[in-house]
């Protein structure tokens, strides 16, 4: 210590040095104390106490925002050294946040915020990502300022709302089994909480020296939800945003608007709201839920909230009438009109989208100069969601995200809204094209149907739900039925549609059915597991001829599926591979609701394939018979090649008096070597007059 003695005045202060031999110290917290004594007896003490640092870096993060001043920021910091690594940053505005981390380079992806107004609504976001953020000492300071990047939408030819957008990094390295791999949440829709698209920015980041590093995002978007524009006393544009939660609008509509102030109850006291668009203002003191809740009560068609600060602005008001934001400016534009007389606003809007974007982009070891991306080659998928509302009014569910293993597939399934919507729908679907997607369909609240597709540039159509959907054999990769030393491992789909990549798996608890396996007349077992089409089957060591039957009753709750009974026969031996079961797919010009109109001619195109992989010899003409009475009698129809896996069949339908309100199908096919499928459906199609 040094010096030794001190003096203190009366009222005053002094101060020593005290030096600590560290060296042979372990790192770590260390505490103790320093006292002194004088000649007189008096003693003091204080606390001191030091932090020895090892081989650990302290990093210390900051943040500015897109105006200069200190921002709040979130960061993820992964180490590609140890996978499961996950760290979290949360940089508070104004202030910083220091980590304690082993030396090495990290990946961080996060964001900056940059506010426009009172709530996170309001803001702008910086994408902060680098595949190689290195950490050394001495003890760095590190700062993201959003100044320094560069805007990132996307602009395509239709006009869209932004429905989901995921940012995610994925690091590549030698010594990585599987590439480290983060994504963030930047807009989603309002089915699982609405995060809404605000402006976005990304701060481009260096080369990586150690394998590679992609940015990805992923972008859904959709038809407009909410479109406005001032008809009365002139005509202009007029920028919204539904709010999360509220109703949604369906239709076009032209609406006089009124005031209501602050949007309080008292507000409606002599206010004539019923069937107008009430225009109320943000403030703190009736929040955007009770003004939707007054204005529903006073008879209001929908409800307009202007903002109270400038900037982007967006809200959430679970109603039953839709709630729309408008900017500050706009609102004291309408209150202006309104001052001078009657002013009248249309608004356009539908419950679901009758087009929409499913968009990937890449940026490979850097961040290109220019992030605002206008995608060309495009898929563009006519899409067509069949349904049967003979009884009620099915809905549908729909979703897509990049499959796994493909650009952006490992970012967050929730990104995208899944389509909500009831009875049959045509639309364009525009997709990233090149690129596996993962689709599903849930129709009817119960059957889910699942795809993993790739679609070309160009035009392309699709459909889901076509009639009928029975039983079959799945085409997609990686599901086999095959034979593995003396067992058969039976893969086959619940239900397929008129689209072959279509599929849907079966629980058994919905499955009322019946699924058997034979051989020569005797039965081997069934599939009895979770799923009655998927099942394992131990069988003799020498060749022999199987039979696969599958017994489906149409389930009472929903008109989705059909009764049918479908019979595989096929040889298998021991060391094969892939059993040569055949698959029969359908293509008949049903309506929408999955009906044929009695008394017209129609055809049925039958596709007859094999499972691939698996061999068996030519395939070859199937025999097409159809019924009007569940089977009873049968009428063998001509069929006639369109290639050598599709078959077409042209006839007449009766007319509806002489049938039983349906056509029913049998379809046999086989191949050279004594394989075949018959496929029995006895409503396969409604008939209508």
């Amino acid at each position: 210590m040094s010096p030794a003695t001190l003096t203190v005045p009366a009222g005053g202060t002094a101060a020593a040095e005290v030096d600590v031999e560290v060296t042979d110290r372990p790192s770590g917290a260390y505490n103790g104390r320093v006292s002194a004594s004088g000649p007189d007896g008096l003693s003091l003490s204080t606390t001191v106490g030091f932090v020895k640092q090892g081989d650990e870096v302290q990093a210390t993060f900051r943040a500015i925002d897109r105006n200069g001043d200190p921002a709040e920021a979130f960061f993820v910091l992964r180490n590609p050294r140890s996978p499961d690594s996950f760290l979290t940053v949360a940089v508070p505005r104004g202030g910083s946040y220091t980590v304690q981390v082993l030396p090495g380079d990290y990946s961080i992806l996060g964001y900056v915020r940059t506010p426009y107004g009172s709530t996170d609504y309001n803001s702008e976001l910086t994408v902060v990502a680098d595949p190689e953020l290195e950490m050394a000492q001495p003890n760095p300071t590190i700062t993201y300022d959003a100044r320094e990047a560069q805007p990132v939408d996307v602009h395509v030819p239709r006009d869209v709302d932004v429905n989901g957008l995921t940012v995610g990094l994925q690091v590549e390295r030698p010594e990585l089994e599987i590439p480290l791999q983060d994504s963030l949440l930047f807009a989603r829709g309002p089915s699982f909480g609405s995060i809404p698209a605000v402006p976005m920015s990304v701060l481009p980041f260096e080369r990586p020296q150690r394998g590679h590093g992609d940015l990805d995002s992923y972008w859904s978007l959709v038809s407009p939800r909410a479109r406005a524009a001032i008809t009365s006393p002139m005509r202009s544009d007029l920028p919204v945003s539904l709010m999360d939660g509220s109703a949604r609008l369906d239709g076009s509509h032209d609406l006089a608007v009124v005031d209501a102030g602050a949007g309080a109850a008292t507000d409606y006291a002599r206010l004539d709201a019923t069937g107008k668009l009430v225009l109320v203002r943000e403030n703190g003191d009736v929040s955007f839920a009770d003004q939707a809740a007054a204005a529903t009560d006073a008879g209001a068609s929908a409800l307009l909230v202007s903002a109270a600060s400038p900037g982007p602005f967006f809200g959430e008001a679970f109603s039953d009438i839709p709630v729309l934001a408008i900017s500050r400016d706009d609102g004291t534009r309408l209150r202006s009109l309104l001052s001078g007389g009657t002013v009248r606003v249309w608004l356009s809007g539908s419950s679901s989208s009758s087009y929409l974007y499913d968009l990937v982009f890449r940026e490979h070891d850097r961040v290109r100069a220019n992030t605002v991306y206008s995608p060309s080659g495009l898929a563009e998928v006519n899409t067509s969601y069949y349904t049967d509302d003979s009884r009620t009014q099915q809905r549908f569910w729909q979703n897509r995200n990049p499959a796994w293993g493909t650009v952006c597939g490992y970012c967050a399934s929730l990104a995208r809204e899944g389509e909500d919507w009831h009875g049959a729908v045509t639309r364009v679907e525009y997709v990233t094209a090149g690129e596996p997607w993962r689709e599903s369909l849930l129709q009817d609240s119960w059957l889910q149907w699942n795809a993993v597709r790739t679609y070309p540039p160009g035009v392309t159509a699709t459909s889901w739900a076509k009639a009928p959907a029975v039983p079959g054999v799945p085409i997609r990769p990686g599901v086999v039925s095959a034979r593995v030393g003396d067992q058969l491992q039976i893969r086959l789909a619940g239900y397929t549609d008129a689209d072959p990549t279509h599929l849907s798996d079966v629980p058994d608890y919905w499955f009322q059915g019946t699924t058997t396996l034979s051989r020569d007349g005797q039965s081997l077992g069934g599939c009895v597991n979770l799923r009655v089409l998927n099942c394992d089957v131990d069988v003799p060591a020498d060749d022999g001829r199987y039979t696969l039957t599958a017994v489906d009753p149409a389930p009472v709750f929903t008109d989705a599926v059909q009764s049918s009974t479908t019979t595989w026969t096929f040889s298998s031996r021991h060391g094969e591979a892939t059993l040569p079961l055949i698959d029969l797919d359908y293509d008949v010009p049903v309506s929408m609701t999955n009906t044929l109109t009695a008394d017209t001619r129609t055809t049925i195109t039958v596709g007859v394939a094999r499972q691939p992989g698996s061999t068996g010899g030519a395939l070859g003409t199937p025999t097409v018979q159809v019924s009007y009475d569940d089977g009873s009698t049968w009428t063998s129809l001509a069929v006639s090649p369109v290639d050598h896996v599709q078959f077409v069949a042209h006839y007449k339908l009766p007319k509806l008096a002489a049938t039983n309100g349906f056509v029913a199908l049998r379809v046999t096919a086989g191949d050279a070597a004594g394989n075949s499928v018959v496929q029995e459906i006895p409503r396969a199609f409604r008939l209508t007059g």
